[in-house]
């Protein structure tokens, strides 16, 4: 409502409305004023402009609510008189507006808020729900007498200083004052002397569209006794039962029959109450305006009496609060209508029951309705706010994100259950539990009337029992089903703090709050689900649907809570992650709404349930999307979900392995080793392993030469050997590890390399030949070899205990690492000893003293784990120095990508602790699968992932030897993509093109794809069409 005021004139201003209609107490009220308040301004205000301009020919002001003039009447009124409590308020009215609810009638029937059931249940709990405070604050309510007062009291909610006592304006109306032409014998041409009688039944809310075919079975038998006593009878309906197919028919059939009247709603029938001479009547309230009307004879025809389906509940004892002949059938009704009866004492019946509904009457009832109006003060009290949580994805969650997660707990434990059950059912079970489900939900949904209730919520031992059917289940394998779905719910559930800590501040801050959920579980295990995520939750009232039968998703539970706590609040709020059941349905309410968005899988995440369909990694991927929703950088999302799934299985089943070949300390190797230590220790103390770590600096560029003790490993010249990325004359000296002088003296023929810039393949291999062949260049070899192994014997021989166990952990490789550093260990400790490597996958098997244990046979490439090592903050060790009589390692550090460095370093900690405490159900296997997942999907679809495009795609490294260290998958520049036109390479060194694409821009991406799709056809058909040519012309010849 507006709080700014419009200028207006000195008169008050009252606007007048009775839904579609212009009749009922506003009507009367609205016709008084006109004539005898002239200090009162009085319009009516609809929304059909039919009646406006029906109001008009009667002489008085009327206009729509969106005309340019009704809302220039809402800006400046001052009183709204209404005969309902209005569903809907214009929102312009000044925030002064008066709200005369004069109601429509008296009577035995449950309204507003006490109806329970039926079509006008959910309006009414709406308007409550939107406008209670605007009811409290604004509206007054015209009572009749002490039993109607208190009667609309409990009905509406009404304060005491919001009555006004007094009688009803339509029961006091002026005679004079009419609307249209009451000549309604002649009208069907009947004489005056005809008797007419009314027929007016009440509403039905369960009986809408299927009620005249049982209330007038037999047309023919009514219309030969109206004929016989010349009689009029009048069929008056409620609105909402004009679409009654058997009502609408007989109004086709009989509109033009002199003894049958079908009246039009938009004419007030209040005006010709005076002439009906039988009432026909069942619970509707116009029973006692017919009887304040002088009306004496009336028939009860109350065939439906105590059907379930008849209407909403009596607030009185109907019979007791009527009188007239019953009838309980239409065959008696017509006895009755032939020979009406009334009662000596009848008299005694209406002075009863009008003190009993009408005591408040008084022929000043106008004036005192305006009076009271006028002296009334709107309030500005203000209500609390009721609060309501939705369980699921709101306050608790799943740890597998997806409930289909717990049917995959099911699933894994009937691989080992003691109770034999089919082969195809355990292997399918999780799609069987969703499927009999969705059945079951199916059939609800289809079968409302055959249950005999349209309520649609299923029962879990409901589905077990279908189950049980469908697969001939014995009651133990059911029940066993039945416990094991509720164990892994019990075991996978979780609270949602931030959600739990808003929920429970509310609380203590005195706040009504509720829980809804639409949901199959029982109540006592809701509950149970609850406590665990915290204590108070299970003391706040639930409403669950499973337990009423009623959901969200069709408003019915919003509307159980409404009447459970007898709404009487300011304001609702709603909190929920459904958009149908906890946002759309409670919106049209009138409920606020505070959107909780339920976490979902990415795509990396559902790649992994896909992969690894079953409870272990639904929980795995439930831990990635929880962490995921943080407020972390992209950074962090990738190193917890990402490069956690590179290292912790692997080094994890390393140390499992180690610890059973009775293993005392395990070694990690610089750089790889840094964050494989990293993780190891952290492992080791959380799982509190019998184990010690120790970090020894050292690389293949720093052993290899000094391992050569008495010849040359033949793979120092092989293609993976020290000659592997030659690019000038510098790195040609770095790789013979010679000076140039050294390089003039041992490699004469050699001298014209010095002015190249870019060694060609052929230029390698003659490098290669002439060293391999160079009798002289190998005891210069085998002499520096010697020189440097004094250093790095004393190191082994301060960092390594030959005497004691233990194992080295690496990360891949070929395994010539691991054969250098045993002949450097044999030298150092002047005896053969045996090294223990551990792999995620070595080339090289198990050989002589170096035994090689792998992780996962996997082919796909894992150079892309090296751009990960690299962002450690040094480079490889190359050399050692002498730091007094110790030997030390020559740690060369570096710049790095620091944010990753320091995301790895913070959380790879942070993911073991949050990974391990997961109930997992084999956690071998999924280490395992989870290795295997992790670089198939790099392999596969790292291109289409954003965390790895922007946190991996950059990182540098140097994977070949002297190599200088560039970006993984650089973006490539408009420029860099002519080449490809002309028909060479991109000017870009890429170790992923797809990755390298993705980093570029969307011009770039399609240039190459039009390039890749029509560039090379072309070519391909080119050279195909030279070959034919070629061909042909070698034939003719």
């Amino acid at each position: 409502m507006e709080k700014n005021l419009a200028k207006k004139a000195t008169k008050e201003i009252w606007l007048f409305n009775s839904g579609s209609t212009f009749s009922g107490n506003p009507k009367w009220l609205f016709l008084y004023i006109r004539v005898h308040r002239p200090d009162i301004e009085a319009y009516w205000i609809c929304d059909q402009q039919d009646l406006v301009k029906k109001i008009r020919r009667l002489g008085h002001p009327a206009a729509t609510f969106r005309s340019l003039q009704g809302e220039k009447w809402k800006r400046q009124a001052d009183v709204f008189v209404v005969d309902q409590v209005k569903e809907h308020l214009p929102t312009s009215f000044p925030s002064t507006i008066k709200i005369l609810n004069l109601w429509h009638g008296v009577g035995c029937k449950t309204i507003e808020r006490g109806v329970k059931f039926g079509e006008l249940r959910q309006r009414i709990y709406q308007k409550h729900i939107r406008y209670y405070s605007v009811y409290q604050n604004h509206q007054l309510f015209l009572v009749t007498s002490p039993l109607m007062e208190k009667h609309f009291q409990e009905q509406i909610a009404i304060p005491d200083e919001n009555l006004i006592r007094a009688g009803y304006p339509a029961n006091s109306r002026e005679s004079n004052l009419t609307t249209y032409s009451h000549a309604i014998k002649a009208s069907k041409g009947l004489p005056d002397d005809a008797k007419i009688i009314l027929y007016a039944p009440t509403y039905r809310d369960r009986s809408l569209t299927n009620f005249f075919g049982k209330a007038i079975p037999d047309m023919a038998s009514l219309l030969a006794l109206l004929q016989k006593q010349n009689a009029l009878f009048i069929f008056k309906i409620h609105p909402l039962m004009a679409q009654d197919p058997i009502y609408q028919q007989l109004q086709a059939n009989y509109s033009n029959h002199p003894n049958l009247l079908f009246w039009d709603n938009q004419q007030d029938i209040y005006e010709i109450f005076n002439q009906v001479d039988i009432a026909i009547v069942d619970y509707s309230s116009i029973f006692y305006d017919l009887l304040a009307s002088g009306v004496k004879s009336f028939i009860r025809y109350i065939f439906d009496y105590k059907e379930s389906d008849t209407m909403r509940d009596f607030a009185f004892d109907y019979l007791d609060m009527t009188f007239g002949t019953l009838c309980y059938d239409f065959e008696t009704m017509l006895l009755a209508l032939e020979a009406p009866v009334v009662r000596a004492d009848v008299q005694a019946d209406i002075d009863r029951l009008e003190t009993l509904f009408w005591e408040y009457d008084r022929p000043d009832n106008c004036e005192k309705i305006i009076t009271a109006t006028q002296r009334f003060q709107p309030k500005n009290t203000t209500f609390p706010t009721l609060y309501s949580f939705d369980i699921f994805d709101t306050l608790l969650r799943r740890k597998t994100l997806e409930p289909l997660g717990v049917f995959y707990y099911v699933q894994d434990k009937l691989q080992n259950s003691p109770l034999e059950f089919p082969g195809y059912f355990c292997d399918n079970y999780q799609r069987i539990r969703r499927q009999t489900e969705a059945q079951l939900r199916d059939y609800y949904r289809k079968s409302t009337s055959l249950r005999g209730s349209d309520l649609l919520e299923i029962q879990l031992e409901e589905i077990f029992a279908r189950l049980q059917t469908l697969y001939d289940l014995t009651t133990e394998q059911t029940d066993y089903l039945m416990e094991l779905e509720l164990e892994g719910e019990l075991q996978t559930i979780e609270g949602i703090p931030e959600q739990i800590a808003a929920c429970l501040e509310l609380k203590q801050c005195g706040e009504t709050v509720v829980l809804i959920s639409d949901m199959y579980l029982p109540e006592t295990f809701m509950k149970q689900l609850l406590r665990k995520a915290h204590p108070e939750l299970a003391e706040l009232p639930l409403f669950l649907s499973s337990t009423t039968g009623e959901q969200k998703s069709t408003k019915k539970l919003y509307l159980r809570v409404f009447e459970s706590l007898d709404y009487r609040f300011e304001k609702w709020i709603h909190h929920g992650d459904n958009q149908h059941a906890d946002i759309k349905m409670a919106q049209s309410l009138g409920i606020e709404t505070v959107f909780c968005p339920r976490q979902k899988f990415e795509q990396y995440e559902r790649a992994l349930v896909n992969r690894i369909p079953h409870y272990d990694g639904y929980l795995t991927a439930g831990l990635f999307a929880n962490y995921r929703t943080k407020d972390r950088h992209s950074s962090d999302y990738y190193t917890y979900a990402f490069v956690s799934m590179y290292f912790v299985p692997y080094v994890h089943w390393a140390l499992k392995h180690a610890l059973q070949q009775g293993t005392e300390t395990v070694y990690f190797l610089s750089r790889d080793g840094h964050y494989l230590k990293l993780i190891a220790d952290t492992l080791i103390a959380l799982k509190k392993y019998p184990l010690r770590t120790k970090y020894l600096y050292g690389s293949r560029k720093a052993w290899r030469i000094p391992s050569f003790v008495e010849e040359i490993d033949e793979e120092f010249f092989s293609p993976f050997g020290n000659f592997e990325a030659l690019t000038d004359f510098d790195s040609v000296l770095e790789a013979l590890c010679v000076d140039e002088k050294t390089f003039d003296r041992l490699f004469p023929e050699l001298n014209h390399l010095k002015a190249c810039t870019n060694i060609t393949l052929t230029e390698k291999q003659e490098i290669i030949y002439a060293a391999k062949n160079s009798s002289h260049y190998r005891d210069f070899l085998l002499a520096y070899a010697k020189e440097k192994r004094i250093c790095i014997n004393q190191y082994f021989q301060q960092e390594i205990n030959p005497d004691e166990k233990f194992v080295f952990i690496e990360y891949w490789g070929r395994g010539y690492t691991q054969d250098c550093f045993n002949r450097l260990l044999a030298d150092a400790f002047g005896k053969p000893i045996q090294t223990v490597f551990y792999y995620s996958r070595s080339i090289y098997p198990s050989h002589g003293l170096s035994i090689r244990h792998n992780f996962n046979p996997n082919l796909t490439s894992l150079v892309f784990v090296e751009a990960i090592f690299a962002t450690v903050p040094y480079h490889s060790i190359t050399a050692y120095q002498w730091d007094k009589k110790i030997a030390r390692p020559v740690i060369d550090y570096k710049e790095n990508t620091a944010g990753l460095h320091n995301s790895i370093q913070a959380l790879l900690p942070e993911f073991i602790a949050d990974f391990y405490q997961l109930p997992f159900l084999d956690e071998d296997a999924l280490e395992r699968s989870l290795f295997d997942f992790a670089i198939d999907y790099f392999r596969t679809s790292a291109y289409k992932n954003s965390y790895i495009i922007e946190n991996f795609a950059p990182l540098k490294d140097s994977v070949r030897l002297h190599a200088k260290e560039e970006e993984y998958a650089p973006c490539i520049r408009l420029r860099d993509c002519l080449p490809k036109l002309a028909g060479r390479p991109i000017a870009v060194q890429t170790t992923n093109m797809r990755l390298s694409l993705a980093r570029s821009s969307r011009l770039v991406r399609l240039l190459y794809q039009i390039e890749k799709k029509w560039l090379e056809k072309a070519v391909r058909q080119l050279k195909t069409r030279l070959r034919f040519l070629k061909r042909k012309l070698l034939f003719r010849s």
